[in-house]
């Protein structure tokens, strides 16, 4: 980005989410099904009912795999980032990127394995904001911006509600060592934290423990 960003809501490819009596059910769109000559397809259902998520993937239109996720297994809702850089120029410091594509994968987390199961991934155009220095040296005055990091945060939370489990947004941080031996967690998202914080920079939760 430039000087001004416009978010446009749907511009970004995701699932289609649907609320359901019985939960939510989020599956491939048509669209992007009919891109893939229909070789490719997912669906998800959280079942608040029988207290699962069932996901069916379906890949080279016969090779069908199904997987279950009992909500008893699932310790809390990730999301991972992914942000590929799609072009390149001069920006304020030095030369960087001028504009990226983003990518968001919705996770469970499993309590035993501590396993991240995707569930669906939202990507769109990203925004960088460079100034009217990135623009004097050929970025644009005016960027868009999709609606893939709301619409994965949704879905997340949507997901988080439905198993009764917390989600916590992922943030690139990095962890110091243990202080006194032991390492610190929010209580609310599981996010381990440097030490002495006072509230979780990835959900906001005030509540910290300490873990030996």
């Amino acid at each position: 980005m430039s000087v001004e960003t416009y978010t446009v809501p749907f511009f970004y490819s995701g699932p289609k989410v649907r609320r359901k009596e019985w939960g939510a059910l989020a599956k491939t769109s048509f669209i992007k099904q009919a891109f893939m000559l229909f070789s490719v397809s997912k669906k998800v259902e959280c079942d608040r009912i029988k207290r699962e998520i069932r996901i069916k993937t379906r890949k080279w239109w016969f090779i069908v795999k199904h997987n279950s996720i009992p909500f008893l297994e699932i310790e809390y809702i990730d999301r991972e980032q992914l942000e590929i850089p799609t072009s390149f120029g001069f920006v304020p410091g030095g030369y960087g990127r001028h504009d990226s594509l983003q990518s968001f994968i919705v996770c469970v987390v499993t309590i035993k394995r501590k396993e991240k199961i995707p569930l669906f991934e939202f990507w769109g155009e990203g925004s960088e904001q460079t100034g009217w220095f990135g623009v004097i040296f050929g970025d644009s005055v005016i960027d868009i911006h999709g609606g893939q990091e709301d619409a994965s945060i949704n879905f997340a939370k949507l997901v988080a509600e439905i198993t009764e489990t917390r989600f916590g947004v992922l943030k690139e941080v990095k962890i110091p060592a243990k202080e006194n031996g032991k390492n610190v967690f929010c209580v609310k998202c599981g996010h381990q934290l440097a030490p002495n914080v006072s509230y979780c920079i990835y959900c906001g939760g005030t509540e910290i423990k300490e873990e030996s």
